[in-house]
């Protein structure tokens, strides 16, 4: 586990900084425009801020864990520029936790939700929320990530949001709630939701 404790301060490389177990946040961490990847070979699942106390701010995330690890983002987050699903690998999903809040970009930009790879999911947990930080610079969510489990098994937040593709929901009698502008391709609320 990687822990910035309460005075404590980690400011990462411009480049990469590789984490290969969970990351939790009491102090401060500076991002300097790099990249943060959880990366591991043992299929581990790998949390951010399970008991760390401040949000985290990356530039870049990605998720670069093997086969069935999962990262999960146990409390809130922002992501400025890039929140990459699946790194170059195999992977099995990138989870927004329980009441956490997923924000992405900045007041100048929007940030980006992708899968460089191949079509990874992005789970939601109980009463998660996705948001954009600024209503003139909307979450994207590009066509390569799997929409699946969002809203799969519980209900969710979605605010200043573009998804750009069709999007179908799961059909789990779950409740998306829109609670800012959001933009889609084409969405079809299935039976139940």
């Amino acid at each position: 586990t990687l822990t910035i404790a309460a005075n404590g301060t980690l400011s990462a490389p411009r480049g990469d900084l590789e984490i290969g177990a969970n990351f939790d946040n009491t102090g401060t961490f500076t991002h300097n425009s790099g990249k943060v990847k959880f990366s591991n070979t043992n299929d581990a699942d790998v949390a951010i801020n399970s008991s760390g106390t401040v949000e985290p701010v990356f530039y870049n995330l990605s998720n670069a864990l093997e086969t069935t690890g999962r990262l999960d983002a146990q409390d809130d987050i922002t992501v400025i520029n890039i929140l990459d699903l699946c790194d170059g690998i195999t992977t099995r999903s990138t989870i927004i936790g329980a009441n956490a809040v997923l924000t992405m970009g900045n007041d100048s930009q929007s940030g980006y939700i992708r899968s460089t790879t191949a079509s990874k999911l992005l789970q939601t947990g109980t009463d998660c929320i996705i948001q954009g930080a600024n209503v003139l610079y909307p979450a994207i969510i590009e066509s390569s990530v799997d929409l699946e489990y969002i809203a799969y098994f519980s209900n969710c937040s979605l605010k200043w949001i573009d998804i750009q593709q069709d999007w179908t929901t799961a059909g789990q009698g779950r409740t998306i709630t829109l609670t800012g502008d959001c933009e889609f391709d084409a969405v079809t609320v299935t039976n139940g939701d």
